[in-house]
């Protein structure tokens, strides 16, 4: 698993922790809890050094849906590469840097779409979809991955 990898919870790791689910092991539960979106695996490795087989439990979480790479990379490709997108709940700073990033694209009105799509939105791929959809494929295209490269530098 690449070291660099960043990742949050999917909309069905944050209803685990939410609904307390008995579907995952205590240990995994306590590194899902970990995962938010600002360590990369490298630092969660260090974190979560008391839990038992770390990275072999990220990678189960990832193949499983509970977690995914900011980024949006495939989950059949993400193996040793890096990955930076997105699933969790959004961070203040994330949703300004989302709607910033969209009024390029649509103009004031883009405010209004992120108000409304960014208070539901499970994950940062969900949000991104959501608002693309917004978008003709190209624009789509490169909205997403100014989202992407700005996250990555911050």
């Amino acid at each position: 698993m690449d070291k660099t990898a960043v990742f949050v919870k999917s909309a069905k790791g944050q209803g685990a922790i939410k609904a307390n689910s008995r579907e995952i092991s205590m240990n995994d539960r306590h590194i899902l809890i970990m995962v938010d979106g600002k360590r990369n695996v490298e630092t969660l490795l260090k974190d979560a050094a008391i839990f038992r087989d770390v990275e072999a439990t990220l990678d189960r979480l990832y193949q499983s849906g509970y977690i995914d790479p900011i980024g949006g990379a495939e989950r059949s490709t993400l193996g040793a590469t890096p990955a930076p997108t997105p699933g969790g709940a959004l961070s203040r700073e994330t949703k300004a840097l989302i709607e910033q990033e969209l009024v390029e694209f649509l103009g004031p009105i883009a405010s209004l779409l992120c108000e409304e799509t960014l208070a539901t939105a499970g994950s940062l791929d969900e949000a991104l979809s959501a608002l693309g959809s917004q978008l003709d494929a190209q624009q789509a295209k490169q909205f997403k991955q100014k989202i992407v490269e700005r996250m990555a530098r911050s």
